[in-house]
């Protein structure tokens, strides 16, 4: 996993399939955040599942596709994460629109700003701060929900004994120990 990036869903074109599973790979192989403003089409969402956080307007209105397969692999996936079996189900299938705050409150979204970009762009300049701790944190919360409770943890360790084994890392340590 490389760079952050900000993907705006509103502009996104949708009309070639093909387009929409590469963008979504493209996405899914950064931290991303996905935002919007006005209503999310179900391609749209795909590309926006991908995304490690989504970011909408108040005004943002988000609806399944009604019994439509994704052309995403890992849609349905994602979906199950944020919203349990029974809610992706009812999402998916179901022809209603959610608004912004249904959304949030049942797990879809992250969170609802009333300039989405901004934020995305805070969130993203907080992820470059940290360097690769956060591409490390994205990639692990990414795979939380798909691995048994024991796998997790000894990914977990594994991960950041490897990130942090170096002079860096340890220099970054002592700092910390001695308070400066």
């Amino acid at each position: 996993m490389s760079g952050q990036r900000i993907v705006d869903l509103d502009r996104l074109a949708v009309d070639d399939d093909g387009a929409v599973r590469r963008e979504a790979r493209r996405v899914a192989e950064t931290l991303a955040v996905g935002v919007a403003r006005a209503a999310i089409s179900p391609r749209r969402l795909e590309v926006g599942l991908a995304c490690r956080l989504l970011v909408v307007a108040p005004s943002a209105r988000l609806a399944g596709p009604g019994g439509e397969v994704p052309v995403i692999p890992g849609t349905l996936d994602r979906l199950v994460s944020r919203l349990g079996p029974g809610g992706a189900l009812a999402f998916w299938l179901g022809r209603r629109a959610w608004d912004a705050e249904s959304a949030r409150e049942r797990g879809l979204i992250d969170e609802i700003a009333d300039d989405p970009a901004e934020r995305a762009a805070v969130i993203v300049a907080l992820w470059e701060e940290s360097g690769p701790a956060a591409c490390l944190l994205g990639e692990l919360v990414g795979r939380a929900g798909r691995l048994s409770p024991r796998a997790a943890v000894a990914l977990e360790r594994a991960s950041f004994a490897y990130a942090f084994a170096g002079e860096r890392a340890r220099a970054g340590a002592r700092r910390f120990i001695e308070g400066r």
